[in-house]
């Protein structure tokens, strides 16, 4: 009888495997299985969403710098829009009124450069003859202005001041001939406008 028990007993040890091979000490032991208890479920599911976290925060980390750099290009694109939207049209401006003022001063020196080629002593006579004092004595003025040391012109502008009747500016222009050029035709006309200058403030 007691081998019978001692046997009955060992056949039911042997129906027990190790607790290693589940590798949960809380599970039966017994060949039906192992089952997991509620709590011990729920542990290991925390610390897999625990993981899962863990290894997606760098994912999370890389979509933030796209998003971020994104948003930096966005703006740049928006700040060179506004800025070629008001560039070109101000550089336009600035062409147009360079462009405007290039061609005044072109055209002025283009007068200026036709009316000083068409500017001389004969014309000065010529508008004398005529009877255009005024231009030809504007006219003289101009040209003495170039050649101030030069008796020719001066003893030509005295001309017109005396066909003009303006004595006083005849005779201050045959003195400077007489100064520039001391000879004896100049020395008489010079002594022949202030005796026609003498008489002419006697008769006033």
């Amino acid at each position: 009888m007691f081998d019978s028990k001692t046997k009955g007993q060992q056949g039911a040890g042997s129906n027990r495997l190790p607790a290693s091979q589940f590798g949960c000490p809380s599970c039966c032991r017994t060949r039906l299985g192992c089952f997991e208890s509620p709590v011990h479920s729920t542990s290991r599911s925390v610390s897999l969403d625990v993981g899962h976290m863990q290894h997606s925060d760098p994912i999370l980390e890389e979509l933030r710098k796209i998003s971020a750099w994104a948003d930096m290009q966005r703006k740049m694109m928006k700040w060179s829009l506004i800025f070629i939207a008001v560039f070109i049209p101000v550089m336009i401006l600035v062409g147009v009124i360079i462009e405007n003022r290039l061609k005044s001063t072109f055209e002025d020196i283009t007068s200026d450069i036709t009316s000083d080629s068409s500017m001389d002593w004969n014309t000065v006579d010529r508008n004398a003859r005529r009877g255009d004092f005024d231009s030809a004595i504007q006219m003289g003025q101009k040209l003495i202005e170039r050649t101030p040391l030069d008796p020719e012109a001066h003893r030509r502008l005295a001309r017109v001041f005396l066909a003009a009747g303006r004595i006083q500016d005849s005779e201050r222009h045959y003195a400077e001939v007489y100064r520039l050029f001391p000879s004896e035709d100049a020395r008489e006309l010079l002594e022949a406008v202030r005796k026609r200058a003498q008489s002419q403030n006697v008769q006033q």
